[in-house]
């Protein structure tokens, strides 16, 4: 991670896991792969009233890919993301899962005046790292991860990119949170 990202409270890997586990069995979702789209599109109206995803063209979101409004309860994800979900691509699955991640653990907006440098905020403080953390933990269930055989078998089944299957279940590992010599 480089650039400028917000200062929020700590949290927890683990205290993240839960809350993506418990997302899931809000919405009774058993299987491993996490119908991301579906959810955002459809469920969490129904969670967030006041909540609304926006399409935007590439000109007008330019290298943002996606962008949270917590204050408004908003997303935006450029359209070549939105199309990239509807086919299931994994590094668009994987950004809807992030922006909904910022939704989900940081709803106050006056994180929003605690921009600072990425390399200056330990990561258990720094909005992104909780985001992609929040995002590989939703589409890469634990529970699927303790079963699995290989990392393909990971982005194949789980929708995410070989290389977010290859990341998250490597941290994992080093946190001493997942023990799968398969995946490491």
């Amino acid at each position: 991670m480089s650039g400028v990202c917000f200062e929020v409270p700590p949290l927890r890997r683990d205290v993240i896991m839960g809350l993506t586990e418990e997302l899931r069995a809000v919405l009774q979702i058993n299987t491993p792969f996490f119908p991301i789209l579906e959810v955002v599109e459809f469920a969490l109206p129904t969670l967030m009233p006041d909540f609304s995803l926006e399409v935007r063209e590439m000109s007008e979101m330019g290298d943002n890919h996606g962008l949270t409004y917590v204050d408004r309860t908003e997303i935006l994800v450029r359209v070549d993301v939105y199309e990239g979900v509807e086919q299931r691509k994994g590094r668009d699955r994987f950004t809807l899962a992030h922006e909904l991640g910022h939704l989900v653990l940081h709803n106050n907006p006056g994180y929003a005046r605690n921009a600072r440098k990425t390399e200056d905020i330990p990561p258990y403080r720094s909005s992104e790292w909780q985001a992609n953390t929040f995002a590989g933990s939703l589409l890469m269930p634990l529970d699927f991860l303790r079963t699995a055989t290989s990392l393909q078998e990971v982005a194949e089944v789980c929708g995410v990119s070989f290389d977010a299957a290859e990341t998250h279940t490597r941290l994992l590992t080093r946190a001493k949170i997942l023990n799968n010599g398969n995946l490491a």
